[in-house]
């Protein structure tokens, strides 16, 4: 088999560090409406931001009062430590008479890690290049890549 060419081996090697470089969690770039993005393993707080004066604010699941083990009710936000990939689903938040003040669909998620990179070339100017996530993120992911 013949080493690629040394032009070729740099075009690869930026392809590559493009790709490391520019991997970016859903959470960063794209907002939906009603959905919010945290880490697994890290502290997530849902807020209740329509709740007037905040007190007397009652947190539901998948709209059920049974709420993940270890949460904390703070001045009518949500805080669910160290949060785990089974703690999302669909959130919200009621005033003491019942009405739904705010719903939240929280997803949880990890960040995308690099990515295995593979390229073939048949000659210095036509090639092609693929890659595979390292990480299953549970996440939108999107990878951004340049070359030159």
């Amino acid at each position: 088999m013949c080493t690629p060419t040394p032009g070729l081996r740099r075009v690869m090697v930026l392809l590559a560090a493009a790709l490391v470089s520019a991997s970016v969690a859903a959470g960063e770039g794209w907002r939906e409406e009603g959905v919010q993005y945290g880490q697994v393993g890290a502290d997530v707080v849902l807020s209740c931001a329509s709740a007037p004066g905040r007190s007397g604010v009652e947190w539901r699941r998948d709209g059920a009062a049974t709420l993940p083990e270890g949460c904390v009710l703070r001045d009518g936000d949500l805080l669910l430590p160290r949060a785990e990939l089974a703690a999302g689903g669909a959130y919200s938040c009621h005033d003491g008479t019942g009405q739904l003040l705010r719903s939240i669909s929280l997803r949880l998620g990890y960040l995308p890690g690099i990515p295995s990179v593979t390229c073939r070339a048949s000659d210095y100017e036509n090639f092609s290049c693929s890659w595979t996530p390292s990480v299953e993120t549970f996440l939108p992911t999107r990878y951004i890549t340049t070359y030159r």
